[in-house]
Parts: C-alpha cells; sequence; structure tokens
C-alpha cells in the first residue's frame, strides 16, 4: 500500500499496484514492471544465504513468464540482511539500487504520509490506512485465483476516489475539534504497558492489552 500512497502522493511515477501478482504485487509502469517479494521478520535479520534463495527463485520464475516489458524481481526485507548489499525502498524503481530493499516502518510512514499530505489528525489516518489496506486485501483475495492478465490492477486515481468518499462520509475538522478539545482522545491497543501488579487489580487500560494482561 506504501508503494500506492506514494505514487497518489506523486512521489513516485503513476502506474499500477497488482496485488497478488506472481505473489506478493507487481508495480506496472508504463514501461517496465517490478515484482516485489515483502519478507517479514520481527526479530533478527535474514542470513545472506536465504536472501541469495529467494532472489534465484524470483528470477527464474520470472524468465519463465517471457513477458514484455521484463519483470524485475524485487525483494523487499523488513529487517535489514547481514551483508547482502541492500538499499531503501525509497530506491525500489532505480535499477542502479540493486534487488534487495529494506523498508523496517512501513505502517508508520503511511500513517505519517497521509496526515502530512492531508493535514489531518492521526486517527482520522489511520482510519484512511484501514480503509485503504481493506481495498488491497479486497484485490488480493480476487486475484489469488486469477491469471496474471486478468488480475485487478489499482491505481492512484481509485486510491484517491477511496479517500475522497471516507473523507466526505466523515466530517474530520470536527473530530480534529474534539481531539484539541479533549472531548475525546485516541485509544491506543498497540503500545504495551508494563505493570508488575497487573492481577493484584489495578484499572485496566489499552495497553495492558497490547502485552496480553
Amino acid at each position: 500500500m506504501l508503494v500506492l500512497l506514494r505514487q497518489w502522493a506523486g512521489q513516485m511515477p503513476l502506474g499500477y499496484l497488482v496485488p497478488e501478482g506472481l505473489d506478493d504485487c507487481v508495480i506496472e509502469l508504463s514501461e517496465r514492471r517490478i515484482w516485489l517479494q515483502a519478507k517479514s521478520r520481527k526479530t533478527g535479520g535474514f542470513p545472506d544465504s536465504e536472501v541469495r534463495v529467494i532472489l534465484d527463485a524470483a528470477a527464474a520464475r520470472a524468465e519463465k513468464l517471457r513477458s514484455a516489458p521484463v519483470i524485475r524481481s524485487t525483494v523487499v526485507l523488513e529487517n535489514p540482511p547481514a551483508r547482502y548489499p541492500q538499499a531503501d525502498f525509497e530506491r525500489i524503481l532505480d535499477d542502479e539500487a540493486g534487488r534487495v530493499f529494506v523498508c523496517q516502518t512501513p505502517d508508520q510512514e503511511v500513517f505519517r504520509l497521509l496526515s502530512t499530505r492531508l493535514e489531518i489528525a492521526p486517527v482520522i489516518a489511520e482510519g484512511l490506512a484501514s480503509d485503504l489496506y481493506q481495498l488491497v486485501a479486497d484485490a488480493s483475495a480476487q486475484n489469488a485465483s486469477l491469471p496474471f492478465d486478468k488480475r485487478r490492477r489499482i491505481s492512484a486515481t481509485e486510491v484517491d476516489r477511496r479517500i475522497f468518499e471516507r473523507l466526505e462520509a466523515e466530517d474530520p475538522t470536527a473530530i480534529d475539534h474534539a481531539l484539541l478539545s479533549g472531548v475525546i482522545e485516541p485509544v491506543d491497543f498497540t503500545t504495551p504497558v508494563d505493570e508488575p501488579d497487573f492481577y493484584r487489580g489495578v484499572k485496566v487500560k489499552p495497553g495492558h492489552v497490547a502485552a496480553n494482561l
């Protein structure tokens, strides 16, 4: 989804994203295609040998397609490999950057891009992000059983329409005012709260849920 948002924000050339295209997704531009495989691992890096296996398998599969234009295969890792040459995700379209890219905080980048571009409160950005993630998830489900040439492609125009429809259905200025005035406050279920005395009886907070208490 970060690719789609960067296209929408004018930070990447316009094109299409194909969820579940050849596995994770394919970025389709007018003159080329980039097959992007995302590999997540919360702790520890990726051994260089594992990265090579992933890249070799991707290259072999792309070669069998014999498509025009030729598909360039890449891998995006949540944590960097030990020594394998790598580049920041911002350079995913740069042929000189190699084939291994690192993107450690995609969710945070999505929230930041939406918040700053639209000048909205973080809680609104999170709602938009959730809606856009659903858009990608629905396309992935549709594409899973289709041949590549019939798979659904998502454009920045569709992203813009989803954002506009979401904002039109809400009144973000009212929520901004409510947040600033203290009438409401965002609830954080993701940041754990360390509470050694939890089971002795304390007032439950959202952070206790994140801490599995």
